[in-house]
């Protein structure tokens, strides 16, 4: 799994898809890119262990099993 967060900006997968030879990365290649809204977890306060770890512990119990199943994108 990815999880990616960029400043101000929507993730956007298929840029991350298109990164050459990232095609190759497992995460990438069977849709596991998952947002991580930026006020989460990239500001200076306590808001980074609350909210933005919840949402990261989210994504990772919504991860998808070795069988290929696709996760959902939390807060997302």
């Amino acid at each position: 799994m990815i999880l990616a967060s960029w400043c101000g900006k929507k993730v956007v997968p298929d840029k991350i898809r298109r990164r050459p030879g990232w095609s190759e990365i497992p995460a990438v290649r069977d849709g596991r890119i998952v947002e991580i809204k930026s006020p989460l977890i990239l500001q200076p306060s306590p808001a980074a262990l609350t909210g933005g770890l919840d949402t990261i512990v989210a994504a990772l119990w919504a991860a998808p099993s070795s069988q290929g199943a696709s996760a959902a994108s939390p807060g997302g």
